[in-house]
């Protein structure tokens, strides 16, 4: 089994049937099959054409993305991460579409290692090259066995898409991390289309980043928190704006987000008859993420706002709230979305009520 311990698991299978073939133990054949059977297939096999060039890997890497004329942005070299990175090279404007691509591999979540390398084997050369050259967070862990370099591809570079599914973008791909983004990243399933929007507007020249972790995961925790699920799912450490700052300033961004979570999970817990105190603590939570300058999710907070407001039949004071979290989710998620189609029939029953 010793090509098994490398991760070679279909040279295994291959000894094994020469090992019944020449007459032997096929019970044992069969509890070594059975094992592995367990382990996912083996890496697919790199051609010359495929392996990365490294003394050449930027020229491959734009050339395979295959940027269009008019995007907003290029992908350089980052000075401060390894791999790349997305500059606008554009004004960009909050709520403005920034790339819009359709995941060249999806997966479900049952079971993502055979599926990856059967995604994989489907890829066109010039998407399987692309891919070969996105970043691999994994190569000096082990988190997977040997031999397993493209689900440490797959594993750095994915998006979670629904649910009960994960993908990647190969342009996608080359947006890096901020605790702090300026851009966020989502997932149309209407029309299958990998989204990226501007969360705030972007000067020329200026790095293009989305958030790895989402919600109360990135705005209601300390950079402590924040890059200890970092280090251990991506294995880097951020350097980002807020994680840069000094320490004074360090804690004052700690103390805003630790406070933004606890307010989230007191709005609930107030009784009917303090809807003045309720949405006050909203309203307090809004103002910390603005004092943060962190700006997504502030629709978590308004659509809470808009529904105390129905309940009590204060429908301007709904209404005001309600298209609050409409106009954030078409910004973050554009107007065709599912998150945008939501908030707007939100408002319109609010209206009919």
């Amino acid at each position: 089994m010793a090509r098994r311990e490398l991760g070679k698991y279909k040279q295994a299978n291959e000894d094994l049937d020469l090992f019944i073939n020449g007459g032997g133990d096929r019970l044992l054949a069969a509890q070594a099959r059975e094992l592995l059977s367990k382990y996912p297939v083996e890496d697919i096999n790199l051609s010359p054409s495929t392996t990365p060039d490294p003394t050449d890997h930027l020229a491959n890497e734009v050339h395979a993305i295959g940027l269009k004329e008019g995007d907003p942005f290029t992908i350089r070299e980052s000075n401060t991460q390894r791999g790349c990175c997305a500059l606008a090279t554009k004004k960009i404007r909050r709520g403005d579409l920034i790339l819009s691509e359709k995941p060249v591999v999806i997966v479900g979540t049952g079971k993502p290692q055979l599926a990856i390398q059967a995604e994989l084997r489907g890829l066109s050369p010039t998407h399987l090259n692309s891919f070969l050259h996105l970043s691999n967070g994994h190569a000096d862990c082990s988190c997977f066995l040997a031999g397993q370099r493209a689900i440490g591809i797959y594993s750095t570079n994915s998006f979670a898409l629904t649910d009960d599914q994960g993908g990647i973008g190969l342009t996608a791909s080359r947006f890096n991390h901020s605790c702090s983004p300026n851009a966020r990243f989502s997932f149309n399933p209407t029309n299958g289309q990998l989204r990226i929007f501007a969360l705030s507007d972007i000067p020329v020249g200026e790095e293009i980043c989305v958030a790895y972790l989402s919600s109360r995961r990135l705005y209601g925790q300390t950079r402590q928190h924040r890059q200890g699920i970092l280090r251990s799912r991506y294995h880097f450490t951020c350097s980002c704006s807020v994680c840069s700052l000094p320490k004074a300033e360090m804690i004052l961004s700690d103390s805003r987000r630790v406070k933004v979570n606890e307010l989230w999970d007191k709005v609930p817990m107030f009784p009917p008859n303090q809807t003045i105190q309720r949405l006050n603590t909203i309203v307090q939570a809004i103002n910390l993420l603005e004092e943060e300058g962190y700006a997504a999710d502030y629709d978590d907070f308004t659509n809470d706002a808009a529904l105390i407001c129905a309940y009590h039949s204060d429908y301007e004071s709904s209404k005001y709230w309600a298209k609050l979290t409409y106009e954030t989710r078409v910004a973050e998620f554009g107007e065709d979305s599912p998150r945008a189609a939501e908030a707007d029939s939100g408002l319109v029953r609010r209206k009919e009520f």
